[in-house]
C-alpha cells in the first residue's frame, strides 16, 4: 500500500471492504489517528485492472503482534467512481 502524497509505501493491507480497511505497517512508519492520508493499491493484472486510490481518515492505531510493527484502521472517505465500482466487483468476487 502506497502513501501517494508521501511516495511512501505504509505497510500491507490485510483487510478491506467498501467503507475501510486495515493495514499492517511497519513502527517507522508514521500513522497519526484523525490524519487524512491518499493511498494506493496495486493488485495484480488478473484481479484488477489498474490501481485503487482513494482518499482516507486514519480512525485508530494499535500495536502489532510482531516487534516494530503497528495496525492502523482507515475510513474510505473519497474515492472516484471508477475505483469504487473496481472495488466493488473485487469484493463481490470473494478471495
Amino acid at each position: 500500500m502506497l502513501d501517494v502524497d508521501r511516495n511512501l509505501v505504509v505497510g500491507q493491507l490485510v483487510d478491506i471492504s467498501e467503507d475501510g480497511l486495515m493495514v499492517l505497517c511497519p513502527e517507522a512508519v508514521d500513522i497519526k489517528v484523525n490524519r487524512l492520508f491518499r493511498l494506493q493499491i496495486q493488485l495484480s493484472p488478473e484481479i484488477c485492472d489498474g490501481p485503487l486510490t482513494f482518499g482516507v481518515e486514519s480512525l485508530w492505531r494499535e500495536p502489532g503482534h510482531e516487534a516494530a510493527t503497528h495496525w492502523a484502521g482507515f475510513k474510505i472517505i473519497d474515492i472516484a467512481r471508477e475505483d469504487a465500482e473496481k472495488l466493488h466487483h473485487l469484493l463481490e468476487a470473494g478471495p
